[in-house]
């Protein structure tokens, strides 16, 4: 149900402590009534009004966050169908990949020319946010081992990418504390992705053929705990991609649809 200023309002403890980041409680309801916050921002909302009203006045498109506090990025929370009626809440993220064929000394190079890289484009200075490690053939152990050594050098935070939910749930695990994204399950892998997922607290791709494929696998890692999801499309096929993620954003946006209700990215 979609809920009004002043119903947010009642809810709230009314002491405009300023503890949300907002100067006034009524402030902060309307900014959860416009979808930009959500209500259990409030750190002094009551368990009742938690149980009643979380979810109906959560954003539309979950907020995803990769890293941690201090070096992390966020992703997603959007609330406007066009990107012209408005700004971007968090800016689609810029990554670049570090080939599971590198030796160490190649890969931990790749990686300082990765957090060094910068560029202007019309005016507005990019860097790359985040190091897609490309874990593809690695082994568990080796897998460790190279998120390890990247982990100890790294300012940015990580895609950790396999088709091996071992391999990939045992880099996960070594920098849980990093909070990678994990990428990406799919129809076939889905069940060790999303144990990886949820035993490390990390936010996880998932990927299918259609869209229907695509709310089945988000419904079964929400049921398995996994709340932090970003939905990927493989990119390969340019229309068919554009129609798919024009799709999934319209059901994300669309008021009282939520199963698909979680950010995108393209390879």
């Amino acid at each position: 149900m979609a809920l009004t200023g002043m119903q947010i309002y009642k809810s709230l403890p009314k002491t405009n402590c300023k503890d949300c980041g907002f100067p006034t409680c009524m402030a902060f309801a309307m900014q959860v009534a416009a979808k930009q916050k959500a209500l259990t921002d409030c750190p002094h909302l009551s368990a009742d009004a938690k149980s009643e009203f979380a979810d109906a006045s959560a954003p539309p498109m979950k907020l995803v966050q990769i890293g941690n506090a201090d070096e992390g990025s966020k992703i997603g929370q959007e609330t406007s169908m066009f990107r012209h009626e408005d700004k971007f809440q968090n800016r689609p993220l810029l990554a670049a990949t570090i080939p599971a064929s590198l030796s160490e000394a190649d890969a931990l190079d790749r990686l300082a020319k990765i957090q060094d890289a910068r560029f202007v484009r019309v005016g507005d200075a990019i860097s790359v946010k985040l190091a897609a490690v490309d874990l593809e053939g690695l082994d568990a152990g080796a897998a460790t081992s190279r998120v390890n050594a990247l982990a100890a050098k790294s300012c940015i935070p990580f895609v950790l990418m396999g088709s091996d939910g071992a391999a990939v749930g045992a880099a996960a695990k070594a920098i849980a504390e990093k909070r990678p994204l994990l990428y990406r399950a799919t129809k076939e892998n889905a069940d060790a992705f999303i144990a990886a997922a949820a035993e490390s607290k990390c936010p996880l791709a998932i990927s299918a053929g259609t869209l229907e494929d695509l709310a089945d696998l988000a419904t079964a890692a929400k049921e398995k705990g996994v709340e932090e999801l970003v939905l990927s499309f493989d990119g390969k096929e340019t229309a068919s991609s554009i129609r798919a993620i024009t799709t999934a954003r319209r059901a994300a946006l669309k008021k009282g649809f939520r199963t698909l209700g979680f950010p995108a990215m393209v390879d």
